[in-house]
C-alpha cells in the first residue's frame, strides 16, 4: 500500500497515522520479526530490513536501502521514490517490437522517444533491428504545446519540417513548412487575434512576406465584429467583404459584396424586442430568406424558428427548441412545417455543461444514441449506437493526454464487431504496445509490444 494511500486513509477515518486499530500485538511477520506493539501492518514498528529509515509498510522494496519514500529518482528503471512512477524526471527511449503484421510475423519494429515531461518526441522505424534509424519523425515540444516536426525518410536527410509560433494563450499564429526538407520554408499560414479573439487567417507561399490569401475581422470598442473581408488571390483586393452595424450588442443587419466589385449585393435586417431577436430579413443576393423568432416563455431563448427560403411566404424549416438556460435540450428540424419527416434530437450535459448523452429521431423514432465521458484535459469515452438497438456499436476510450487506446467498431450495427484497436501504455502515458483486430476475428493483423523496457537518454 502506497504512502499516499495510507494518508488517505487516516484522513477519511477521521484519525491520524498514528491511531490505533485492532489488536495485532504478537503477530510474526514474513521477516520473522515478532510486532511488540499495537499498529496497522502486523509488522514490528522497529521493521527497516534495509536501514533507509522507512519501515516495511511503506517501503515498496526494504530489501534495498537506495529505494523509499523521499529517495532520489535515478535512471534504472526502478521506482526509488515508491511513486507508482518510473524514471520521472529523465527523458526516454523504448525499441517496441513489431510482432505480427497483416497476419504473418513481423521483423524490426519502432523507436520511441520522449522528453523530460513525457512529450512525445521520436517515432523512429527500425526494420532491419540494427539500431539505426531507417527513417523517422521527430516532434518538438514548448512549455507542453507542440511546436514543430521533422521527418526523415532515410533516417539520414530531412525530408519535410514544420515548426509553430504561438501567443501567449497558447494560440497558433504561424506555421512554417519545408515540404522537401532543403532548409528553406516553402510556404506559411498562420492566424490574427485581437486580445483573445480571432481576428484572421493568411497564407504566404513562398514564405516571402506576401499573402496569397488573408481574410480578416475588424472589431468595434464593444468587440463585436463590424467589418470581414477575404482577398483570395493576393491582390489586394478584396473578393468579399462585409460590415455590420449594431445598437449596442444586437445586431441590426450586414451589407455583404459576394463578388469584389464594389457593389454590395446582400443585405440582412435584423428586428429585436430588447434582447431578443424577433426576424432575419436577407436581400437581394443569391439566398434571400426570412427568419422569424417565436418565445413561447419568458426566458428570452427563442422556441421556435421558421425558416422561408426565398421570402415568398412560405415556411420551408421549422426549427423548435426546449432550452435549460443557455443549454439546448431538445432541437427538432420539420421541413415545409407539415409535422412529416422530423428530426429531432435531445441532449443531458454535466455540471461543465459538456455533452454526456444525445438521441437522434425520426418522427418520435430513435435512430441513433451517443454517449460522452470527460475528464479535464477532453473526452475521455465516446460511444455511438448507429441503430438505435441499445447496443453500442462504436466505443472509443482515451487516456489524459487525448490519445486513444481502445476502439471498437460494428459499423452496420448488426451487432457483429468489426474490428478492435488498442494502445497500452506505462503509468507516464509512453507507449508500450498496441493491436489491431481489423476483422475481429481474434487474429491480430497488428501486434506491437516492448522488448527491454525504457531506457533514459534520446535518439
Amino acid at each position: 500500500m502506497s504512502l499516499l494511500l495510507l494518508l488517505g486513509l487516516a484522513c477519511s477515518s477521521g484519525k491520524d497515522a498514528s491511531s490505533t486499530p485492532p489488536d495485532d500485538t504478537g503477530v510474526t511477520d514474513d521477516t520473522g520479526a515478532t510486532d511488540d506493539t499495537d499498529d496497522t501492518d502486523d509488522t514490528d514498528d522497529t521493521d527497516d530490513a534495509d536501514g533507509d529509515g522507512s519501515l516495511v509498510g511503506a517501503d515498496c522494496d526494504d530489501a534495498n536501502p537506495a529505494v523509499h519514500p523521499g529517495a532520489t529518482e535515478t535512471c534504472d528503471q526502478v521506482d526509488e521514490d515508491c511513486d507508482g512512477l518510473v524514471d520521472e524526471g529523465f527523458a526516454s527511449v523504448a525499441y517496441l517490437s513489431d510482432l505480427v503484421v497483416n497476419g504473418a510475423a513481423a521483423t524490426g519494429g519502432s523507436w520511441y522517444g520522449y522528453d523530460l515531461d513525457d512529450n512525445h518526441v521520436l517515432l523512429g522505424s527500425d526494420p532491419d533491428e540494427d539500431g539505426v534509424l531507417d527513417s523517422y519523425q521527430r516532434y518538438a515540444w514548448v512549455d507542453g504545446l507542440f511546436a514543430g516536426e521533422q521527418w526523415s525518410s532515410d533516417g539520414v536527410n530531412v525530408s519535410y519540417r514544420v515548426e509553430y509560433d504561438r501567443n501567449a494563450d497558447g494560440a497558433i499564429t504561424e506555421a512554417r513548412v519545408d515540404a522537401d526538407g532543403d532548409g528553406t520554408w516553402d510556404w506559411a499560414y498562420g492566424y490574427q487575434y485581437v486580445g483573445s479573439r480571432y481576428a484572421g487567417y493568411w497564407y504566404d507561399h513562398g514564405y516571402d512576406g506576401v499573402y496569397e490569401v488573408e481574410q480578416r475581422q475588424e472589431f468595434d470598442a464593444d468587440g463585436n465584429i463590424e467589418h470581414y473581408w477575404s482577398d483570395d488571390d493576393g491582390d489586394g483586393t478584396p473578393e468579399t467583404e462585409t460590415t455590420y452595424t449594431y445598437d449596442g450588442d444586437n445586431l441590426l443587419g450586414y451589407s455583404s459584396d459576394a463578388d469584389g466589385d464594389g457593389v454590395f449585393e446582400t443585405s440582412a435586417v435584423y428586428t429585436w424586442d430588447g434582447e431578443r431577436v424577433l426576424e432575419e430579413v436577407v436581400s437581394g443576393g443569391a439566398y434571400p430568406s426570412r427568419r422569424t423568432y417565436t418565445y413561447v416563455d419568458a426566458d428570452d431563448m427563442y422556441d421556435v424558428v421558421d425558416l422561408d427560403v426565398g421570402d415568398d411566404g412560405d415556411v420551408d424549416w421549422r426549427y423548435t427548441y426546449v432550452w435549460d438556460g443557455e443549454l439546448v435540450l431538445e432541437l427538432g428540424y420539420d421541413e415545409f412545417a407539415d409535422g412529416v419527416s422530423v428530426v429531432s434530437y435531445t441532449y443531458t450535459y454535466d455540471a461543465e455543461g459538456r455533452t454526456t448523452y444525445a438521441t437522434s429521431a425520426l418522427d418520435g423514432t430513435y435512430t441513433t444514441f451517443t454517449g460522452y465521458e470527460w475528464q479535464e484535459s477532453g473526452v475521455l469515452a465516446y460511444r455511438y449506437d448507429v441503430n438505435a438497438d441499445g447496443v453500442w456499436d462504436m466505443v472509443t476510450i482515451y487516456n489524459g493526454r487525448g490519445t486513444m487506446m481502445y476502439e471498437s467498431v460494428d459499423a452496420a450495427g448488426d451487432g457483429a464487431i468489426d474490428s478492435v484497436r488498442t494502445l497500452d501504455v506505462d503509468g507516464r502515458t509512453r507507449r508500450i504496445g498496441a493491436t489491431t483486430d481489423t476483422l475481429a476475428d481474434g487474429t491480430l493483423e497488428y501486434e506491437q509490444s516492448a522488448l527491454d523496457g525504457y531506457s533514459c537518454g534520446a535518439m
